[in-house]
């Protein structure tokens, strides 16, 4: 079962990719079954195309979100990359969505207790984006979204812009430069990269922040490290307006829109994590979603 305070330290059986509510298998949750109460898992398939309809409707995408923290700290083998690949492009035939969001947060979790299954970690991303990039391709869905959500340090080594060293630094060089040399379209294979820009107290990831909020040259600097690897289009900034996890902490709803009126022109977009934690913030008595909505709004109008 996923465990966000002790994610599971083993991998993948092989068996289904499972739906984090549900715990079934994803193919499972979303079949239509007559009558549709044949399926146990049907309230939730209702939402998801639901949301699906929705975003059909208003011309947005709705693309399939892969990992997170409670994911299994040991992922995916090689061997098992084309298999989970053929259940990806089997998903999106069948049921639709836009693409995949790969957030494998825990890449790193074991370079210093075992170093083959290390080095073997820090390609996985890259070898299933290739794999799959392929596959869409193949199967006439060339038009879908690959999606790579690393941290803020992704494209950070060796205290680069005064950066504190951890051990996820350079997780996205990894991924990408194996994109880069393996795949047919190169790192085009990447759509986007979506950075986890919080969760974390800035005077742990730099060390000459003061604040605990990130500030626009740390802004400034994400992005200087990430445009060495990919073009500016491809950077969507990521904001977390509310309680944060780990260190991280919200300095409010005018702090973001300063950072996003900075960044605008230079990134190729802006999102938002946690939209559906009703928690409110004590700076402004709202809760995630209503800060984000607003802040997309505010970013809109740019």
């Amino acid at each position: 079962d996923p465990n966000p305070d002790s994610p599971n330290q083993i991998q993948w059986e092989g068996n289904a990719v499972h739906e984090t509510m549900t715990l079934a298998d994803i193919l499972e949750v979303m079949e239509l079954k007559n009558p549709p109460w044949d399926n146990p898992h049907n309230w939730l398939r209702e939402r998801i195309v639901g949301l699906m309809d929705y975003c059909a409707a208003n011309n947005k995408k709705f693309v399939w979100a892969f990992g997170g923290w409670s994911d299994l700290t040991k992922t995916i083998s090689d061997d098992q990359v084309d298999l989970l690949v053929s259940m990806l492009v089997t998903l999106l035939q069948r049921h639709g969505g836009d693409g995949i969001d790969f957030d494998w947060e825990h890449l790193s979790d074991h370079k210093l207790s075992d170093a083959p299954l290390h080095a073997q970690q820090r390609l996985i991303v890259g070898k299933v984006i290739v794999a799959l990039k392929d596959s869409l391709v193949a199967a006439g869905l060339a038009d879908k979204l690959i999606i790579y959500t690393p941290r803020y340090n992704g494209f950070l080594e060796n205290g680069a812009y005064n950066s504190l060293e951890l051990a996820t630094d350079g997780e996205a060089i990894d991924v990408v430069n194996y994109v880069e040399d393996n795949s047919a379209y190169g790192v085009d294979a990447i759509d986007f990269v979506h950075f986890m820009m919080y969760d974390i107290d800035a005077r742990e990831a730099f060390s000459d922040a003061t604040s605990p909020c990130f500030v626009l040259s740390q802004y400034d600097d994400v992005v200087a490290s990430a445009r060495r690897y990919i073009a500016a289009s491809k950077i969507v900034m990521g904001f977390y307006p509310g309680f944060q996890a780990y260190t991280g902490e919200w300095c409010g709803i005018e702090h973001d829109k300063a950072t996003i009126s900075h960044l605008d022109g230079e990134t190729g977009g802006i999102m938002f994590w946690a939209v559906n934690d009703r928690k409110v913030s004590p700076l402004n008595g709202q809760s995630v979603g209503q800060n984000s909505n607003a802040l997309a709004a505010f970013a809109a109008g740019l």
